[in-house]
């Protein structure tokens, strides 16, 4: 089971992101790019593509753009020693005139998986039982009902 939520802030300008994983290196999963935003890369996590998220953040890309760039056959054909991009998840949240945030959930990620974005919020999962859990995170944080800073 793996859970995170990534999330900027417009009025302070800070960015972070929490996670919860059923299997060891939940720290290695995300990236933080402060004042721009921050990446997360879960299921068959990708380290390459992380890192190339990041580096995207930094040239101030938008979310959209971040997650087409490594969510795609292309990128991450898969191969021995890399699952294919099927098989993984990613989380997107920058800042910028408006804060966005996109995900993607590969076709062969291990079900329950799913995720919501808006505004500078993305809440993503994999191995659930069911989506109550990316859908409680997501309203508690997006109505301020509970606190990410």
């Amino acid at each position: 089971m793996t859970w995170s939520i990534v999330a900027v802030d417009p009025d302070s300008g800070e960015v972070g992101a929490a996670a919860a994983t059923c299997t060891v290196g939940v720290e290695m999963i995300h990236r933080l790019v402060p004042g721009r935003g921050v990446i997360v890369a879960q299921a068959a996590t990708n380290l390459r593509a992380r890192n190339r998220g990041a580096r995207l953040i930094a040239d101030r890309r938008s979310a959209d753009d971040v997650v087409a760039s490594v969510a795609n056959r292309s990128f991450n054909p898969g191969r021995l020693w890399a699952r294919p991009w099927t098989e993984q998840q990613y989380g997107v949240a920058v800042l910028g005139p408006e804060p966005n945030a996109a995900n993607f959930t590969g076709s062969e990620t291990v079900p329950w998986s799913g995720a919501r974005a808006a505004g500078g919020l993305s809440v993503q999962g994999n191995m659930l039982r069911d989506a109550s859990v990316v859908d409680a995170t997501f309203d508690a944080v997006s109505t301020g009902s509970v606190s990410y800073t």
